[in-house]
């Protein structure tokens, strides 16, 4: 028998196996375009191994703020905020902090990942040697031994192995045998090369060596073996070895021994696949845990807002498809009179489009915090935002939004639209859409946009609303569409913001009912109920 003592790479992934040129030139990128974003001196600072850590006294004491980059067990490196050498910049300390913070989290968790990654990488390479466990009573080699021995004793052949392929090197190699004949198997590693027996088998399922007929393949024989059999290893998504079977006696395989013998070969294809989808299903369980801890981060936003001075009121829900999504909305008091609202909706679903979302609420809210006379003009907002999303994100993720100041004092509502589904105004006279002004976030740089201004006046109402509500669909694939939204209001004109939003709400639910899963869903109802005094 074969000694089975093979050992599992148990060993924890170094940094010098995943942190290569291209993470770091990556994370660099990352440093540049958050210079950019809120202009303050950032720097990236790899840690050297050797070198002392910093300890956080040395952070307060040499620099303005210090953030730690790791992988999850080891450090990378730190982000360093030094002080400004002129005038300080726009966004404020404890925004600048909030940003460094989020972004070194964010490298974090990329950083896992990459590091998972390879990781993973390895546990697909530790299956081409089977240097793993199996996580059953009894691991893979001692399965698979048992097999060619149950295999030896149904058929009578004398010796039997499994050689495994590995498909990065297109040769298989000997793995698992087991011997009644402790014959001494020539070659083994063999080349899969055009020709070769390997190949044949790999084309035909199987090939018969018998020493007293004229074969190129007699030195695949051990010494002592007059015949030698040889059978495909496969499962459904393709070739996965193959397996041997030698004896000294001069025999030809009988249809119930290649019968047999095939049975034992589909045996240890079906147990080599079960292998791989645990690991799929450890991975999968991985990044589900990863969504969930995400997603507590991101929870379903209802939304139910009364102003201090009682003379306006907002009530809705942004809520994702999947456990991330990419719609937001966003209201932020300016000052005593002036509220910041955004309602917005990234491309894609999930966690692609949750990135994007959170790049552009960190844009908005470090705007946000700049003097109150740079926010009085949603267009210069959303041209700032839209760079900062351009800069970050390739081109095909990209962002529609709609900023508005709501001044209760003036009576306005100032708003910019680049590209998101137009909200609607009620005066209690008429219902009508407002205006749209530019094209999508993050398409384009240095994009100039333009703003509308309407009055508030009492009982006015203004309906948001993300493309989830519009396109809701129901089973014959007929679309909710804009007049749905319509008759919602309608049919709720004098009610609060909370009994409109549950009639366009409720509206919505009852035509999709029975259709297909929805998309993200924002609807954002605000009502004035009064002037300012």
């Amino acid at each position: 028998m074969l000694n089975h003592g093979l050992k599992v790479n148990n060993a924890p992934v170094s940094q010098k196996e995943w942190l290569d040129a291209d993470h770091l030139g990556w994370i660099e990128s990352v440093v540049e375009d958050l210079v950019n974003a809120i202009g303050w001196p950032i720097r990236f600072i790899r840690h050297q191994h050797g070198n002392r850590i910093p300890s956080s006294h040395d952070m307060v004491q040499d620099h303005c703020w210090v953030s730690e980059l790791n992988d999850g067990d080891t450090v990378i490196g730190h982000l360093r905020v030094d002080l400004p050498d002129f005038d300080p910049p726009e966004c404020s300390f404890q925004t600048m902090r909030e940003m460094v913070e989020l972004t070194a989290k964010l490298i974090n968790a990329c950083s896992q990942r990459q590091k998972m990654t390879v990781g993973y990488a390895r546990e697909l390479s530790t299956l081409a040697t089977l240097d793993f466990t199996c996580s059953t009573e009894m691991n893979l080699i001692d399965r698979i031994s048992n097999i060619l021995d149950v295999a030896i004793d149904l058929s009578g052949y004398r010796e039997a192995a499994f050689f495994l392929l590995d498909p990065h090197t297109h040769s298989l190699k000997l793995r698992v045998r087991t011997s009644q004949a402790h014959f001494e198997i020539p070659q083994t590693t063999r080349e899969l090369r055009v020709g070769s027996a390997e190949e044949i088998i790999l084309k035909r399922g199987s090939l018969v060596i018998r020493r007293n007929e004229s074969s190129p393949y007699h030195n695949l024989l051990p010494e002592d073996a007059t015949i030698g059999l040889g059978l495909l290893v496969k499962s459904e998504t393709g070739p996965l070895g193959s397996v041997w079977f030698w004896d000294r006696r001069d025999k030809q395989p009988t249809e119930r021994e290649m019968h047999v013998l095939q049975s034992i070969s589909s045996q240890i294809a079906q147990m080599l696949e079960k292998v791989v989808l645990m690991k799929e299903s450890a991975v999968q369980r991985r990044m589900q845990h990863d969504l969930i801890q995400a997603s507590a981060c991101q929870p379903e936003q209802v939304v139910q807002f009364r102003s201090e001075t009682g003379n306006w009121e907002v009530a809705g829900i942004c809520t994702s498809r999947f456990e991330l999504g990419g719609d937001l909305f966003e209201l932020i008091p300016l000052d005593d009179h002036r509220t910041l609202i955004a309602v917005g909706d990234a491309s894609g679903d999930s966690v692609p489009a949750a990135m994007i979302m959170s790049t552009v609420r960190g844009s908005l809210r470090s705007l946000a915090s700049s003097p109150i006379e740079e926010l009085d003009d949603p267009a210069s907002l959303m041209a700032r935002v839209n760079n900062v999303l351009y800069e970050l994100t390739p081109s095909h993720q990209f962002m529609s939004m709609l900023i508005g100041i709501i001044d209760t004092q003036a009576g306005k509502f100032r708003y910019t639209n680049a590209g998101h589904p137009t909200p609607f105004y009620s005066d209690e006279c008429h219902i009508e859409p407002l205006q749209s002004h530019g094209v999508l976030l993050g398409v384009m740089e240095d994009v100039e946009y333009d703003s509308s201004e309407i009055e508030l006046k009492p009982e006015t109402l203004l309906v948001f609303y993300s493309d989830g509500i519009s396109e809701a669909m129901n089973d014959r694939k007929k679309l909710f569409h804009s007049d749905g939204i319509v008759r919602g209001i309608k049919g709720c004109l004098r009610g609060t913001a909370q009994e409109v939003f549950e009639e366009i709400w409720s509206n919505m639910e009852g035509h999709s009912q029975g259709a297909d899963e929805p998309d993200d869903r924002t609807l954002v109802i605000m009502r004035m109920l009064g002037t300012n005094s």
